[in-house]
């Protein structure tokens, strides 16, 4: 895990992330190290930096890598980012053009084939027990009831927004697929009508938010200037994949600071922020109505005996949403008392004032985290990196950690050019 945070404002923009990082072992045993980089400078040519955090791969090719040429494939580029919103759309092609340089294709074969073998084998498994029926019929509405279920699966999972890859996986593992069905269930490929639903209920599977992908997705957010606006803008996504030519991502949030317009981007662990802005926990602000609930009943209970049922169950019903009611009350008051007069104060700030900001929440949920016994000890700290955006500099680095002595490595400083 890790943290970082992105605030932004008319007068540019300050990144900030730890360098924890965390390797979990197949045994259980874990890992920490604190040398990850998680802030980035996307270009020399473009006023443009990103933050990541969460996941630290994409087809076990580190995002660090992939963020790194990237920014050769910005710079390399004829024309300069019109717009900050269309960063995603270039860095799926990016990512579709260096596939094989990547690997993605060999890595992408065993996700495919993984999931489709698991797949069959479930479903595919149900199926091949219809066939212990007596009568044709009775086979026939067995395999529909299957498919109603497995049907059912898909639409009530969480689908991913724009995203629509069916037709790539039907045309590049069919005969993979096929084939499993077969060995499966041999018998339900003379059935071809429901053999058709069964390989488009698997193809759409593809499309769904899959367990295993966002527990391991990479959050991304790219932050800068473009040709189109004067102010900065950013832009959150979480990948989940990349399968063929598309990204599978889903969007969090998206901004540009026109106008008196201000805004903190907590990242990865935002807790800790949002107490220090709001003033209250939200652990503690959700765990309200619970208790208002429980202590209102053990007073009613204490009444039961003494009033009338009629009158008793009145009384509830009037009680039974005070908890909510305390909790938007006190809600609405922090917003307007702690919150709103602090992100008044930020959309006036100049750039350094951000920098100096955006790492001292970074430090203090890392301070929070190296001293508190809440199961999340050492998933943040090391050295805090703290980068600027803003028109005229461009991208600054602040605060940036080497692995190496700088003045014993000068062709590195001839090379990039600082």
């Amino acid at each position: 895990m890790s943290v970082g945070v992105c605030i932004i404002n008319g007068n540019g923009i300050a990144l900030a992330a730890d360098s924890a990082g965390t390797i979990n072992y197949a045994s259980a045993n874990k890992m920490f190290y604190n040398s990850m980089n998680k802030v980035f400078n996307l270009s020399n040519k473009n006023m443009l930096g990103a933050i990541t955090y969460g996941g630290t791969t994409v087809h076990n090719v580190s995002i660090e890598a992939i963020l790194k040429k990237f920014k050769e494939h910005i710079d390399n580029r004829d024309e300069s980012i019109d717009d900050i919103f269309n960063i995603v759309k270039i860095f799926e092609q990016f990512l579709s053009l260096n596939k094989v340089y990547f690997m993605f294709d060999k890595s992408e074969n065993v996700v495919c084939e993984s999931l489709i073998s698991n797949l069959v084998k479930e479903w595919g498994g149900k199926i091949n027990d219809c066939f212990n029926s007596s009568t044709e019929e009775e086979i026939k509405e067995k395999i529909e009831s299957v498919l109603d279920q497995f049907n059912d699966t898909i639409n009530n999972a969480l689908k991913i927004s724009g995203y629509d890859n069916k037709e790539y996986i039907r045309k590049n593992y069919n005969t993979l697929t096929t084939t499993l069905i077969k060995s499966t269930c041999p018998k339900f490929m003379h059935y071809e009508e429901y053999l058709n639903i069964f390989l488009e209920n698997i193809y759409e599977y593809f499309n769904l938010s899959l367990i295993n992908e966002t527990n391991n997705n990479v959050g991304l957010l790219f932050a800068g200037f473009d040709n189109k606006s004067i102010f900065p803008k950013f832009i959150h996504i979480n990948i989940l994949n990349f399968i063929g030519e598309k990204l599978k991502y889903t969007m969090i949030n998206s901004g540009e600071a026109h106008g008196n317009y201000a805004v903190i981007v907590p990242l990865a662990q935002p807790e800790v922020m949002r107490t220090f802005y709001y003033e209250i926990s939200e652990k503690y602000l959700d765990s309200i109505p619970g208790l208002i609930a429980s202590e209102i009943d053990k007073k009613m209970n204490e009444l039961k005996t003494s009033i009338p049922e009629d009158v008793f169950n009145q009384i509830k019903i009037k009680l039974d949403n005070i908890g909510l009611n305390v909790k938007s009350s006190i809600m609405k008051k922090s917003r307007e008392e702690s919150f709103e007069p602090f992100i008044n104060n930020i959309v006036n700030l100049r750039v350094p004032e951000l920098a100096f900001l955006s790492e001292s929440l970074v430090n203090i949920t890392s301070l929070k985290r190296q001293y508190s016994i809440d199961g999340f000890q050492q998933t943040v700290g090391g050295p805090t990196d703290v980068a600027t955006i803003c028109q005229g500099e461009g991208f600054i680095w602040i605060k940036r950690k080497h692995y190496f002595d700088k003045d014993k490595n000068i062709q590195y400083l001839n090379k990039i050019k600082i």
